[in-house]
């Protein structure tokens, strides 16, 4: 039988569907207006390593390889790639990742 406890729906009435809730230690945010749910804790760097799939350095470069050529704004305010390690996160937070394209 199920440990209510460890539920992740909240119950709702026989005739409405269930509504989903956040995990327990999650935040809500929007990642160039997709929602997406991250852990508490979560840091600029650790959304930038998991778009890009690499792994980024406390100055906010990849560990290896080229520079990544992006910009992170949080809020509509831009985070310095020096900062991204120490910039946590929040509940509700809008995120615009860009990256540069080569071309001509």
């Amino acid at each position: 039988m199920p440990d209510p406890a460890h539920d992740h729906h909240l119950h709702a009435a026989p005739d409405e569907a269930p509504v989903d809730a956040d995990p327990v230690g999650a935040v809500r945010v929007h990642v160039n207006d997709e929602p997406r749910t991250v852990a508490t804790g979560t840091t600029c760097r650790d959304l930038v390593a998991d778009l890009t799939g690499r792994a980024i350095g406390d100055d906010g470069r990849p560990l290896e390889g080229p520079g990544l050529g992006s910009a992170l704004a949080v809020d509509g305010e831009v985070v310095p790639r020096g900062a991204w390690a120490l910039t946590p996160l929040t509940d509700g937070a809008r995120l615009e990742f860009v990256t540069a394209v080569q071309g001509g």
